[in-house]
């Protein structure tokens, strides 16, 4: 029984493929994980894990550890939370993954109203425009634009999202307004380099006619944020999601082009691993977020 600290420490190296990214969930050192995972190996008398200057890989005593090692894990898992969840007080760490530019913009203002409501609660919030594998990373919850693709997940749907093109007012001052999107051929465009495929911007009209249009591409970034920027400087012409831009096509900073047409259309999703017990803080959190979102219609209403 002495040893379960360093079979929690050599199930998470063995999930995250390398002692360095296990040292980051767990919050401790390199060399710690890699000398517990040393002591359970004295202690059972056998290699679990080959080692090499570029990957990890299990040992058979190691898949059968690792087998063995989850399944008590997970009864354990399982009592916390039945335990956490008849508590009248949510407590615990939370830990969070989401987009860059709805994280900074839409889940981190939404902390502090969240911390007062519920002080026993940390948060631990990680922003990535990678969708991570949540399970293997430790995370107890991930908010994503898309479309849900992990069935082994559990989806709540929080809000609608919608994408169109748009520019600042001096490019179009200087370059002129496009009519329609194949006019966009004659101008300097802006696209995601993780859009697929990133320069075919496919534009549908309220009747469902779609046409597709192939656009030049002037500058190329991998953060919708640093797009935006980039526009509003007067770069160019570029699509994005109305909650990164409903604000500054209010203010006139944008300017939405073509407004009888629109592109994507997204929604926000809350997900969580699908487990019989479901942790308090993370039922808090989503049931927290779906209210704010669906009362304040932060980014609805932008024509």
């Amino acid at each position: 029984m002495k040893h379960l600290p360093e079979v929690a420490v050599f199930v998470r190296v063995a999930e995250c493929g390398s002692f360095s990214a296990a040292a980051e969930l767990l919050q401790l050192s390199r060399p710690a994980v890699s000398q517990a995972v040393s002591r359970l190996e004295q202690h059972l008398g056998a290699r679990l894990l080959h080692r090499s200057t570029r990957k990890l890989s299990l040992t058979e005593a190691g898949a059968q550890m690792l087998d063995a090692a989850r399944a008590g894990i997970e009864m354990i898992a399982a009592a916390e939370l039945q335990i956490s969840a008849s508590q009248a007080r949510p407590s615990g760490r939370l830990r969070i993954t989401a987009p860059v530019a709805f994280g900074v913009l839409h889940v981190a203002p939404l902390l502090a109203e969240f911390g007062r409501r519920y002080p026993d609660i940390d948060i631990a919030l990680r922003m990535n425009d990678s969708i991570v594998d949540m399970v293997a990373q430790g995370f107890d919850v991930a908010i994503r634009v898309s479309d849900p693709a992990d069935s082994s997940l559990v989806s709540r749907r929080l809000a609608p999202v919608r994408h169109f093109a748009y520019a600042a007012p001096q490019y179009l001052a200087r370059h002129g307004i496009p009519a329609t999107p194949q006019e966009l051929a004659g101008h300097r465009c802006l696209v995601h380099s993780k859009s697929r495929p990133a320069r075919e911007w496919r534009f549908v009209a309220a009747d469902g006619t779609a046409s597709t249009v192939v656009v030049p591409k002037c500058v190329q970034a991998d953060n919708s944020l640093a797009l935006r920027e980039a526009v509003a400087a007067g770069a160019g012409i570029s699509v994005g999601p109305d909650y990164l831009l409903a604000d500054d096509i209010r203010s006139g900073r944008l300017v939405r082009l073509f407004p009888g047409l629109r592109l994507h259309e997204f929604a926000v999703y809350a997900q969580y691993p699908a487990r019989k017990h479901v942790a308090s803080s993370v039922k808090v959190f989503i049931d927290f977020v779906a209210r704010e979102f669906r009362d304040a219609r932060r980014w609805q209403g932008v024509e």
